[in-house]
């Protein structure tokens, strides 16, 4: 198996294939082992349907590009993947694309997995605008986090419908209308309710507000815009979610 196009995404991206290798099992939903004794980890996505997909991949061939230098604490190394379909004339197919094509998965980004998250933004969309897989789903449909106003964000999970206290802890994508901004020492605020010590609120490094002025954003120009952010919910004086990368905030037309 040669890279095509998938794999110089994956090359554009910063990643380095390395060894093929042949999949031998699949432990739970995001986690293969290879033949050769390899175990990797589905890097810059999460699936979440109810029948695993990475068991159709067993024995197949693969070309891992790993995304961390070193494995995490449980042994596996979080890697971009690319295989030969079957269906596509033994084309090369990234495998975390084609997922989040396919509406089995979302993006998830982790501070240390950053990588290839702006590349499969498109792929996440195109599933979403057409309803298609876990995007057709009564609990994956925008919820109200506290009261039903246009000016209130919604919750969009993988794991159900959450009100403020249930979501904490657990990995959200949430819209939402900036109705203010401001700072306190090294960090950056950006606020979806009138009460900014108790509704929901986004905050951020000054590292990530310059790379945000980069993009042609400043923080005060988000006031009155919509966006859309993910993370990992926290409680705060109020739920919160930490932005460490602008791979996390996507800006609304």
């Amino acid at each position: 198996m040669t890279a095509n196009a998938a794999g110089n995404d994956l090359v554009e991206c910063g990643l380095k294939p390395t060894d093929p290798g042949t999949i031998a099992a699949a432990h739970g939903m995001d986690t293969l082992s290879l033949q050769d004794g390899r175990k990797l980890k589905l890097a810059g996505v999460r699936i979440a349907t109810s029948q695993n997909p990475l068991t159709d991949f067993l024995g197949q061939t693969i070309i891992p590009y790993p995304a961390a230098k070193k494995p995490d604490r449980t042994g596996f190394t979080p890697a971009h993947i690319l295989f030969s379909s079957k269906t596509e004339n033994q084309t090369p197919v990234w495998l975390q694309q084609k997922l989040l094509q396919q509406g089995s998965a979302f993006i998830y980004i982790y501070p240390d997995q950053i990588s290839c998250a702006n590349a499969l933004r498109s792929a996440e969309k195109t599933a979403r605008q057409s309803g298609l897989g876990i995007w057709n789903l009564d609990l994956l449909h925008p919820t109200p986090i506290s009261t039903p106003k246009d000016t209130q964000p919604f919750f969009l999970s993988s794991v159900g419908h959450f009100d403020t206290d249930r979501a904490v802890g657990h990995y959200g994508i949430i819209r939402g209308l900036v109705l203010s901004t401001g700072s306190a020492g090294r960090w950056r605020y950006l606020n979806f309710g009138r009460n900014y010590t108790q509704d929901f609120t986004v905050r951020l490094t000054a590292n990530v507000e310059k790379r945000l002025s980069e993009h042609g954003f400043t923080l005060k120009g988000l006031k009155d815009r919509t966006i859309e952010v993910r993370g990992i919910v926290q409680s705060n004086g109020g739920p919160l979610i930490d932005v460490f990368d602008t791979a996390q905030i996507v800006i609304m037309e």
